[in-house]
């Protein structure tokens, strides 16, 4: 998943979550985050995931969007990249990830010694009554 934090605009502050791609940002009713701020286009840019690229920002035409402050009309996003899109500044970050819980695999770790620690014991005792 990808965060997108509002840093400059009408709307500092919002932190939108992309989950589904394309997303699009701009003025648009249907956009992913809507931004009402000048210089805002309808569709402003799309952000996409292409496997071997990674992340990647399409600027619409006509459409200014630097990244980092470099102008540009498509390259690949890394986190912490800072989008401008008109008067906005959106920064760009990988959500942290979620670890499961690994407790029962653990649990199950420490039975099956114990287990067979008991069985070794056991077996000892066995041979020396032999």
């Amino acid at each position: 998943m990808v965060e997108l934090r509002v840093l400059s605009g009408k709307q500092a502050g919002a932190n939108v979550v992309a989950r589904r791609f394309p997303f699009f940002v701009g003025r648009a009713a249907d956009a992913g985050l809507r931004l009402e701020d000048e210089g805002v286009f309808e569709r402003h840019f799309t952000l996409s995931f292409q496997p071997p690229d990674g992340f990647l920002i399409s600027s619409e035409r006509d459409a200014v969007t630097a990244v980092n402050n470099q102008p540009v009309t498509q390259t690949r996003l890394r986190s912490g990249d800072v989008i401008s899109a008109g008067s906005a500044s959106i920064g760009f970050a990988l959500s942290p990830m979620a670890q499961r819980s690994l407790r029962f695999r653990e649990a199950f770790v420490w039975f099956m010694l114990v287990v067979v620690c008991v069985v070794q014991v056991l077996v000892i005792y066995w041979l020396l009554e032999q």
